[in-house]
């Protein structure tokens, strides 16, 4: 017996050190005990990976219902590559915590490698 939100969560990744051997829904379990799938929905690694699936899927339906979520959808290809260079640009800037007059420098290169901008 296995575990499909914990095999679809935890299936390329690492368990924890603390949790290591005490998931056995994801390797297939071979105890079919009441106890021992009311003991697994309460582990932390099943309550971590269902809150994971359910924040995947609320996530896409709330922001296709967003005021911003359809402005985006409403927006041409053109002017959303456009808008995600200038996001790009800006990100670099603040993560790298570079003055706001490198955003200028940066997107001017941008428009040199051959990006339109506007």
């Amino acid at each position: 017996m296995t575990c499909f939100t914990c095999i679809e969560f935890y299936g390329t990744k690492s368990i924890g050190s603390g949790l290591k051997g005490c998931n056995t829904f994801l390797t297939g379990s071979t105890n079919l005990k009441k106890s021992a799938v009311s003991d697994h929905e309460l582990s932390k690694a099943h309550i971590d990976a269902t809150a994971n699936t359910a924040a995947k899927c609320s996530d896409s339906a709330a922001i296709a219902s967003s005021q911003a979520g359809k402005a985006m959808l409403s927006l041409h290809l053109s002017e959303r590559q456009r808008l995600m260079h200038l996001f790009r640009n800006a990100h670099a800037v603040g993560k790298k915590g570079r003055p706001i007059t490198d955003y200028t420098w940066l997107c001017n290169v941008t428009e040199a490698n051959g990006v339109d901008l506007g």
